[in-house]
C-alpha cells in the first residue's frame, strides 16, 4: 500500500520563515499587548454596575471603538424605545391601535331614502361591512363628501342587527343607528375627528341616505381603530 507524505518542501518552508510567519513568542507578545490595550479587569467588556445597566459602544478620544455601561432607561444614553403597535389616546382615555380601518359607503348619482353601497352596486343592508367578533373597535372619525353642497341630517351609520321578512321573499334590515352626519351649514365636506364609539361583537356596518337629504354622489368614510385593553394583573 502506498504511503502519502504530509511533509512540505524545504524551499517552501524557508520561504514561509523568511516572509514573516510569526514565531510562538511573537504571537504570545501580540496577544499580551492586545489584552493590555483592550481588556479590563472584568474581561473584554466592562461589567454592569447595576441590574438595569446595558453595554453601549462609543468612539473614544483616539477615535477607536470602545464600550461603556449605561442605565437602560436613561433618556440620553439608554435604549431607544421600541415602537409599540398602540398608543394612549388622551381624549378617549384608552389604548388604540396605530393602524386605522376605513369603511366607505357611497352612491354614484343621487341618493335619497336608501341604503348606500359598501360593495359596488350592492346595498349595504344586504352586504354590510362585517367586523370580526374577536375585535373591539372604536370609531374615531367620520368623514362625509358630496359633489353638490347640502345641509341637515344626511347620512346615518348603522349597525345591522338582523332581518325581518317583508313578503315576496324580501327582507328588511333591523338596525341601530350609531352615528348621524348632521350638517349645520351648507357644505360639501364634513369631518368629525372627535368620535368615540366602541364596537364589539357581531357588528355589521352599513350606511343610509336619510329621507329628504337628496344627496349627489355621497361618500361617507368611517374610520376605526382597534382597542387594546390591559390585562388584569390581579
Amino acid at each position: 500500500m502506498a504511503v502519502r507524505s504530509r511533509g512540505i518542501k524545504k524551499d517552501y518552508a524557508d520561504e514561509m520563515n523568511l516572509d514573516g510567519v510569526a514565531t510562538q513568542k511573537e504571537m504570545d507578545d501580540a496577544f499580551t499587548e492586545h489584552i493590555d490595550d483592550y481588556h479590563t479587569a472584568d474581561g473584554l467588556l466592562p461589567a454592569p454596575e447595576e441590574d438595569n445597566m446595558i453595554l453601549k459602544s462609543y468612539e473614544n478620544d483616539d477615535e477607536e471603538l470602545a464600550w461603556k455601561t449605561v442605565v437602560a432607561d436613561d433618556p440620553d444614553e439608554g435604549l431607544t424605545v421600541i415602537a409599540l403597535p398602540y398608543y394612549w389616546d388622551e381624549d378617549r382615555q384608552k389604548y388604540l391601535d396605530n393602524q386605522t380601518v376605513r369603511v366607505t359607503v357611497y352612491m354614484s348619482g343621487n341618493a335619497d331614502d336608501e341604503w348606500l353601497y359598501c360593495i359596488p352596486g350592492i346595498r349595504s343592508d344586504s352586504v354590510p361591512y362585517k367586523m370580526l367578533d374577536s375585535d373591539k373597535m372604536c370609531i374615531t372619525e367620520v368623514q362625509f363628501f358630496v359633489s353638490e353642497e347640502t345641509s341637515g341630517d344626511v347620512v346615518e351609520v348603522r349597525n345591522i342587527t338582523g332581518y325581518v321578512s317583508s313578503g315576496w321573499g324580501r327582507k328588511t334590515a333591523l338596525y341601530d343607528t350609531l352615528y348621524t352626519v348632521s350638517l349645520d351649514d351648507t357644505t360639501d365636506t364634513y369631518v368629525d375627528s372627535s368620535v368615540d364609539i366602541d364596537l364589539e361583537g357581531d357588528i355589521s356596518l352599513g350606511g343610509y341616505a336619510i329621507d329628504g337629504s337628496d344627496l349627489e354622489d355621497p361618500v361617507c368614510i368611517v374610520i376605526m381603530r382597534k382597542v387594546w385593553e390591559k390585562e388584569d394583573d390581579s
